[in-house]
């Protein structure tokens, strides 16, 4: 094997440990979304709003990751309840998560 070739395998070998750190995170973000809406199912420690287990897009829950099951329920509601055109974003909710995390 040439150097040529060698440097083509390094480069390979980076890109795919790349990728696969970048899977490993994604997989992670799902997991964490997934705890989080079961958290927000909880109906038995609270009156938040039920969900479908898989319907809040990752991005929406990720603010609410930091904080405490209590915390992230109160939050959810209140960025349902006072989503802008009832449309709740990723943005909203870090939002109102950032408020929720200095209690």
């Amino acid at each position: 094997m040439d150097n040529d070739e060698s440097k083509l395998n390094v480069n390979l070998e980076e890109r795919i440990k790349v990728r696969i750190k970048r899977a490993e995170r994604y997989i992670f973000y799902q997991f964490k979304a997934g705890q989080i809406e079961q958290n927000l199912n909880d109906s038995a420690k609270s009156n938040c709003t039920i969900v479908q287990l898989g319907s809040i897009p990752e991005g929406q829950l990720r603010p609410l990751a930091r904080l405490e099951p209590d915390q992230q329920r109160e939050a959810w509601q209140k960025a349902v309840e006072t989503a802008p055109e009832g449309k709740v974003t990723a943005a909203h909710v870090s939002i109102v998560g950032a408020g929720k995390s200095y209690l």
